[in-house]
């Protein structure tokens, strides 16, 4: 199974994730770093819509959306069951299975 949430603009606050994650721009930009105590350490450039962020497993990170906010949808291969409940209490999270028919589909 893969797990996908979406998240709109603002920042990132410190965190790092169990697992491979990946990020995808739909709109907008957004500035991510490597981060220590939540100070930025090897900022990427802006990345906007198209890009791809892919972050090692226990890697501090933050991020920055600019100016237009930033959506994004964001890919783990686990997530932790304190993760995964606060991302269903939110809404943004939606899981499915990578054999499912249509899973990937860029239809609305």
């Amino acid at each position: 199974m893969l797990t996908i949430a979406k998240r709109r603009g603002g920042k990132l606050h410190q965190h790092r994730h169990g697992s491979l994650n990946t990020h995808l721009i739909v709109s907008g930009s957004i500035i991510v770093a490597k981060s220590r105590d939540g100070n930025s350490r090897f900022r990427s450039g802006a990345q906007f819509a198209g890009a791809e962020i892919t972050l090692p497993k226990n890697v501090d990170y933050i991020g920055d959306a600019g100016p237009d906010d930033c959506v994004f949808v964001e890919g783990h291969t686990i997530l932790s069951p304190a993760t995964a409940d606060r991302f269903l209490s939110r809404g943004t999270i939606m899981e499915v299975d990578r054999d499912a028919e249509g899973a990937f589909t860029t239809e609305g």
